[in-house]
């Protein structure tokens, strides 16, 4: 790789989600080589009917919202931008905390939405949200509508890890404990972005002193930090 050549950017995401980030990638800094591996693909699971009636519901992931039924104006409480958008298209009238699960419970606790309220998710969730809601005196319902399944690492992902000066960015802890799996638990030679620090805390300890937390946790943030690294 010549001075002036950007690295390789290995993305691990689903598919979708991966693809869409090589676009804003390619928007933000021009010509840049991307490498599309997976490690999970999302794999939608039946919602029970009572969601599809639902008058609030509580989004935590984008994945969440095409299994909720019809958006109808109803509300929808989404943990970040992007799940919001993906409301929105789909019909709902969105309220975006724009942070972590953490402040979506703060807010949803000082609100007090009407119910009935629904927390819709994947089947691997952090932060208990419905049982800290359910805590501060807000009855929530909750359900897992997608699956996020593992996938077995291609030659691409694993011909990414050796690459000189390659930089991974990790969206959530589920990733860096799939990432750390699939490279055999060996720290790659790569540089690494986690969008939190929770993200970040679920690598090996190893790991974790040489890794790069963005200001903000969700994608615009890591695209920034992946600008800044390369000097964009």
């Amino acid at each position: 790789m010549s001075d002036n050549a950007k690295p390789l950017i290995l993305l691990t995401r689903p598919k979708a989600q991966s693809e869409r980030f090589a676009r804003a990638l390619r928007d933000r800094l021009g010509e840049v080589e991307v490498v599309i591996a997976p490690l999970m693909e999302v794999v939608p699971l039946t919602a029970p009917p009572e969601a599809a009636q639902a008058r609030t519901l509580i989004f935590t992931s984008e994945n969440a919202v095409p299994q909720a039924g019809a958006g109808a104006h109803r509300v929808a409480w989404c943990v970040g931008r992007r799940t919001a958008l993906a409301a929105q298209k789909a019909g709902f009238l969105p309220i975006s905390v724009d942070g972590t699960a953490d402040d979506l419970v703060a807010r949803l606790a000082h609100e007090r939405p009407e119910g009935p309220i629904w927390h819709l998710h994947g089947t691997h969730v952090r932060g208990d949200i419905a049982g800290r809601l359910e805590q501060a005196g807000i009855a929530v319902h909750e359900a897992a509508v997608y699956d996020q399944r593992t996938v077995t690492p291609d030659p691409a992902f694993l011909a990414g890890l050796r690459r000189p000066g390659a930089i991974l960015p990790i969206f959530s802890p589920r990733s860096a404990k799939l990432l750390a799996k699939a490279a055999g638990d060996r720290p790659p030679r790569l540089t690494l972005i986690a969008i939190s620090v929770a993200a970040r805390d679920a690598l090996p300890d190893p790991w974790q002193s040489g890794v790069d937390v963005a200001e903000s946790p969700n994608a615009e943030a890591i695209l920034e930090e992946i600008a800044r690294r390369i000097g964009a």
